[in-house]
């Protein structure tokens, strides 16, 4: 008996059948329920507004309501409460309508005998204590993520700046972009390709791209065309390359391009981005010749530049590169590149600026550098091979990216907490069943094993493994509605007993279907003991009518369940559990998880944890 008895409110108008409960609390619960009686629904929300009540048994025809018009006022105001309804009339899928509106259960009088009414009325209490301690647990986890979101937010205020300043940077660039179909027929053409060419658009859309290239090197293109469209080698795709170009007054002019392809209706197209580099030409000439002091470039230069010879010693560096690094430009001139990098050993970077120079693409790399005091940070790196006068340099271009790279640890670290913060709320239920059942809680943790085992042979990635292991250790919570002594019983079940085992599956989704898990977890719980041949219950589903999560999950809890020690038999052993599944693989068992499950255990010695 409870230390402080259950206090219970009772909504019935006749007189006789109040007295019929209160006997009945009294005879089969002496002194665990404190039963208060009023007659009217007015009186009863009036009591629940102001005094405290564990629970709530409801009759449906009531002076001032009826049907369900009670019960729906009742949990609508007071939803935490658990409410059982007890009518003398009982009309078709009237209880199905009352646990979907979230009753906990739906007597009939003359039909339900006073333990039946005790024991319901317990398992209500039970049942909806669970549900509240989920969604109490859920709500705190919602109030984690939105901390997690705040704290992503300012993280993110820097990632839309830095946005906001690249598209205002491409919406006003100059370049070119220009798209032809497989048969080299322009198809789109913008304002920067009628500066840039001097066509206007109407008169280059459908025209050949070879009016855009220099009458020596069309064959070349077209040939090129004609090996990417037969499925030879791209040259150029995925590369930025630097080309001759021609514009309508016939004069040429070099331009850098990056091609790439896409395809429609299962025909190629081209988009290519086209940029004028005379001028970048013209200033890369003058800086080699002038022994690269181009000094309102390298001054001005936002990323730390530095131009090196073949063997790695520094020519020419930009003030941002010196303050990057903190060295002065004396310090640096003439230099080892082994100086600051801290990625490579000097032979290692020799063999890289080697492999560099040979190379007429531009590079990107990321790597580490090493500060005067010592420091390492993160750098993005560009390099470009330069020839002045048959010597070879090498131009670079380095960016710091500590922040960038702390910043993305951040968010992985913070995704990690939300994940520890959901399996957290699993936790929680686990040790509220374990608590009425540790049968349960084991067979739940063992099959959520066998499931995650089963789904990862599948292809499964570890976002959805772990949406099966939080749904294995839940599949079966719905048997808090089941009397324990039930679950324990040796010897072949009654028909009402079974009944009510197989009311697990639609409890389980009731509790679960409230929480607002990133994976099926309710869906599960109730589709675990379909069969694709549409004997399971409690829809009859068959096949892929079934989620394959359950599917894997029905799997994994019949080969647990026989071959894992029951409190009314021994275990039967791994072999008979493989040998059920493997005869109903293709009618009750999906057959590719059957397969799964059998190579696990067979072929890669796989054991069920203790």
């Amino acid at each position: 008996m409870n230390a402080t008895p259950i206090q219970v409110l009772l909504l019935e108008d006749n007189p006789g059948d109040a007295r019929l409960v209160q006997e009945a609390f009294a005879e089969y619960a002496p002194g665990e329920f404190v039963v208060t009686w009023v007659e009217r629904l007015a009186d009863a929300l009036a009591r629940l507004a102001t005094e405290p009540f564990d629970a709530m048994l409801c009759d449906l025809n009531l002076p001032d309501s009826s049907g369900m018009v009670g019960p729906r006022s009742i949990t609508g105001r007071f939803p935490a409460l658990p409410l059982v309804v007890l009518t003398g009339s009982h009309a078709p899928n009237m209880s199905r309508d009352a646990i979907q509106r979230g009753l906990q259960d739906f007597l009939v009088k003359g039909k339900s005998d006073p333990e039946v009414i005790v024991r319901t009325l317990r398992y209500a209490i039970e049942r909806k204590g669970l549900e509240n301690a989920l969604i109490t647990a859920n709500s705190a986890l919602e109030q984690r993520v939105a901390e997690r979101t705040a704290d992503l937010e300012v993280s993110n205020r820097v990632l839309r700046s830095s946005l906001e300043r690249y598209q205002a940077v491409t919406h006003t660039a100059t370049d070119a972009i220009i798209s032809a179909d497989d048969q080299g027929l322009i198809e789109d053409w913008n304002a920067g390709a009628t500066r840039l060419f001097g066509y206007e658009q109407a008169a280059a859309v459908g025209q050949p791209l070879t009016m855009l290239i220099p009458q020596r090197f069309r064959d070349g293109h077209l040939g090129g065309m004609k090996r990417v469209l037969s499925g030879g080698e791209h040259h150029v795709l995925g590369r930025t390359v630097e080309l001759a170009g021609q514009r309508k007054d016939a004069s040429e002019f070099p331009l850098e391009l990056s091609l790439s392809e896409w395809t429609v209706a299962g025909r190629w197209h081209f988009t290519g981005i086209v940029r004028d580099i005379s001028e970048r030409k013209l200033s890369e000439e003058a800086l080699l010749n002038q022994s690269m002091r181009n000094q309102a470039f390298l001054h001005n230069a936002s990323d730390g530049v530095h131009i090196l010879d073949a063997k790695g010693k520094v020519q020419e560096v930009s003030d941002s590169f010196c303050k990057m690094l903190g060295y002065t430009r004396e310090e640096l001139m003439g230099a080892h590149v082994s100086l600051w990098d801290a990625q490579w050993s000097p032979l290692e970077l020799q063999s890289i600026l080697g492999e560099l120079a040979a190379k007429a693409d531009r590079s990107e790399f990321e790597t580490r550098h090493r500060r005067k005091d010592g420091t390492i940070f993160d750098v993005e790196v560009s390099g470009q091979r330069l020839e002045l006068r048959g010597q070879t340099l090498l131009y670079f271009s380095a960016r710091d990216v500590t922040e960038k790279k702390r910043s993305d640890r951040q968010i992985l670290d913070q995704i990690e907490q939300l994940k520890t913060a959901v399996m957290s709320t699993v936790e929680v239920a686990t040790v509220l069943n374990q608590m009425r059942d540790p049968y349960t809680a084991g067979h739940q943790r063992r099959v959520a094993a066998i499931a995650v085992a089963i789904g990862a042979h599948l292809g499964f990635d570890e976002n959805r493994q772990e949406g099966l292991r939080v749904a294995g250790h839940l599949h079966d919570v719905g048997k808090v509605i089941v009397p324990s002594e039930i679950l324990s019983k040796p010897g072949k079940l009654g028909a009402l007993e079974y009944q009510m085992i197989q009311g697990h599956a639609q409890a389980g989704f009731d509790v679960l279907k409230n929480v607002k898990f990133p994976w099926p977890v309710a869906e599960v719980a109730l589709q675990h003991h379909e069969r694709l041949d549409g004997g399971g219950y409690p829809q009859g589903l068959k096949g892929e009518a079934i989620l394959l999560e359950a599917r894997i999950m029905a799997v994994a809890d019949v080969v647990e369940a026989i071959s894992s020690h029951r409190p009314y038999r021994s275990g039967l052993g791994i072999e008979k559990a493989l040998a059920e599944v493997e005869s109903g693989g293709g009618t009750k068992y999906d057959r590719a998880v059957v397969e799964a499950c059998l190579t696990l255990f067979r072929e890669m010695g796989y054991s069920i944890p203790e």
